[in-house]
């Protein structure tokens, strides 16, 4: 439905998934077996003046692994969204946004060798966060434009163990990071068909993982490589950038 001031939308997605395994599969992998998904989505957007307009969206999505006994049985998520755009001026926008997402996932498994088997669940929890804002300065003088972006990413995850017969230790620390990027960039129309771009991109990554930390590079005499040790970086870009438009 549309209106002068609001449109929106609602939508529905039912998916049924069917495999065939040779055999009796007890594990089975959560992206070729079985599965059923339900989604719903709402998306509402408004303009309440000619220059101002927003938008909200919001998404639920259930997917079920019937015929798992042991691996992924079902994850759920929530997504929320929304965005603002003001034309504050002839040549000048504003956009920002903001986003949260939580996820929720369940499985079980079963421990066997080392003198011991029991079997045990795990769910896992994800939070994640997003943000930005970006200013358009198209034209702000003849045949020159500017853009100004800042964006932040946040993700906090953590697992929960439960056993009848084991005590095991929950994770608070599992793929947490937060992200910054900055970007700066001028866009010169030398001719109609002929733009020349000059940017600079900074982006600064954190990472933090309970099965790296106080990581190290051996265990007796056994040496490992290291690789994805030390995920967090910090990085500066300058890019030039020539398009012609046919």
């Amino acid at each position: 439905s549309s209106l002068d001031l609001l449109t929106a939308r609602l939508r529905y997605e039912r998916l049924e998934r069917d495999t065939d395994f040779e055999g009796d599969s007890t594990f089975r992998r959560y992206d070729v077996t079985d599965k059923s998904m339900d989604e719903i989505r709402l998306a509402l957007e408004f303009y309440p003046l000619h220059q101002l307009d927003f938008g909200f969206e919001y998404a639920y999505k259930m997917n079920d692994y019937d015929e798992t006994d042991l691996g992924r049985t079902e994850d759920e998520r929530h997504e929320i969204y929304a965005d603002f755009v003001w034309h504050a001026a002839e040549n000048i926008t504003v956009n920002c946004f903001a986003g949260y997402e939580i996820s929720e996932t369940d499985s079980s498994h079963r421990q066997v060798g080392g003198g011991d088997t029991f079997g045990w669940s795990k769910e896992r929890d994800d939070d994640y966060w997003i943000y930005g804002l970006a200013v358009d300065l198209p034209d702000v003088v003849e045949k020159l434009s500017l853009r100004f972006a800042w964006q932040y990413q946040e993700s906090d995850g953590e697992v929960n163990f439960t056993s009848p017969s084991a005590t095991l230790s929950d994770i608070s620390e599992s793929d947490d990071y937060d992200k910054q990027e900055l970007e700066a960039r001028a866009t010169y129309a030398l001719r109609t068909d002929l733009d020349i771009t000059l940017g600079y991109l900074y982006e600064k990554y954190d990472y933090d993982d309970l099965q790296y930390t106080d990581y190290m590079y051996y265990q007796t005499a056994t040496y490992l490589t290291g690789a994805y040790y030390e995920r967090s970086y910090e990085a500066n870009v300058g890019y030039l950038m020539v398009a012609y438009n046919f």
